[in-house]
């Protein structure tokens, strides 16, 4: 395909399915509805169209490195590759079913996919599926198209947050962020929030103070990052790669669309202040792990602009995209606020905003997605 016509099927995938997932539900379900009236067909077809182009795509820059690493893989030899084990195991264990490497690519990205609606399912009940889906799509899904490794990492990590949340596995959260870690290292920025949320949830109460305090530190630390990822790329052997790739690419600006892209978390968490507090909310957990999520998301995006790979680990923090915002504009609809139409207008522009800002940065073009194209073509 030309430029016009694969940014078009892009544009109409992320509709088509948004559309489709909105189909699942006659209205938002509150907490506390009989959820056996959730349409789970369309949200089958939602995921069968995001699947077929996504899964079967044949470009992107890194897709012949994704089929070296998967040819090289053994089960002798994934602790030695430059690549992390826990990416070269899985390939080594895939390798057991099917030969052809562009299949090997097929299945992983199926578990990219089945992980994310699958985390979407399981908050149908707290969130408008359709919003959710929207989210992921304007944020993610182009990005994963190449950026494989990282994404099969962060839908991990966004797997646990949901067995935590939904379903109080600890011990099974904590392990698959190991497992995270095992896929690509970066996945480590996340262990940052974690501490942060286990000190809060520790708390009978996130004080205004307490907050503001740790704003502080994460703004200030943006200042001391860089020389200390500058010296662990420089010394430690496993970062070493990101170094020698990443530390010499660098983006224009500052910054500022960032600081703009994350403002309305601000308001919400100062709208939803006695919500976080409320200990008795089913949503109180969800919104907490959202108010600690976003300024370590505001913190990694605005790094991007010196190091490349470290604007990449926003995948990480996707949580907040998917399932907060939703859940404000629920709230919204609960409570039944006068704005909500207004709210959930303002979240899509929003959504589609960054959708507007990925597209424009050159990022298909750089990424080698701007053709598209089959992998049997």
């Amino acid at each position: 395909m030309n430029e016009q016509s694969t940014l078009l099927l892009y544009i109409t995938i992320i509709v088509i399915t948004s559309i489709l997932g909105s189909c699942t539900q006659n209205r938002f379900m509150t907490i506390g509805v009989d959820l056996k009236v959730f349409k789970k067909i369309p949200f089958i077809f939602s995921f069968f169209i995001s699947w077929f182009f996504f899964a079967f795509a044949g470009m992107s820059n890194d897709y012949l490195e994704y089929q070296h690493i998967f040819n090289v893989s053994q089960f002798n030899n994934f602790r030695k590759l430059w690549i992390e084990p826990g990416f070269a195991l899985l390939n080594a264990i895939i390798k057991i079913f099917v030969s052809d490497p562009k299949v090997a690519i097929v299945f992983i990205k199926t578990i990219i996919l089945i992980l994310v609606y699958k985390v979407v399912y399981d908050y149908r009940h707290k969130v408008p599926v359709g919003m959710a889906i929207l989210a992921y799509m304007c944020m993610a899904y182009l990005d994963a198209f190449c950026m494989i490794r990282i994404h099969l990492a962060a839908a991990v990590v966004l797997f646990a947050v949901d067995l935590y949340d939904n379903f109080d596995k600890k011990i099974i959260s904590v392990l698959l962020i190991l497992l995270a870690m095992s896929i690509h290292y970066s996945t480590f920025i996340f262990l940052f929030a974690v501490v942060s949320f286990l000190i809060c949830i520790k708390r009978n109460r996130v004080s205004v103070l307490f907050y503001l305090t740790f704003l502080v530190i994460i703004f200030v630390s943006r200042f001391i990052a860089v020389p200390i990822i500058n010296y662990l790329t420089s010394n430690v052997p496993i970062l070493m790669k990101y170094g020698a790739k990443y530390t010499s690419i660098t983006k224009s600006g500052s910054g500022i669309v960032q600081y703009l892209l994350h403002i309305p978390f601000l308001y919400i968490f100062y709208a939803l202040w006695n919500h976080i507090n409320d200990r008795k909310r089913s949503d109180n957990r969800m919104l907490l792990i959202g108010l600690i999520m976003a300024p370590f998301s505001l913190f990694f995006g605005t790094m991007g602009y010196t190091f490349e790979v470290i604007g990449r680990s926003f995948v990480f923090f996707l949580y907040i995209w998917m399932f907060v915002l939703p859940r404000y504009y629920a709230i919204q609809r609960e409570e039944h606020k006068k704005d909500w139409l207004l709210v959930g207008s303002l979240i899509c522009v929003l959504l589609f905003f960054r959708l507007f800002i990925y597209l424009q940065s050159g990022s298909l073009e750089s990424s080698g997605i701007m053709n598209y194209y089959f992998m049997w073509q």
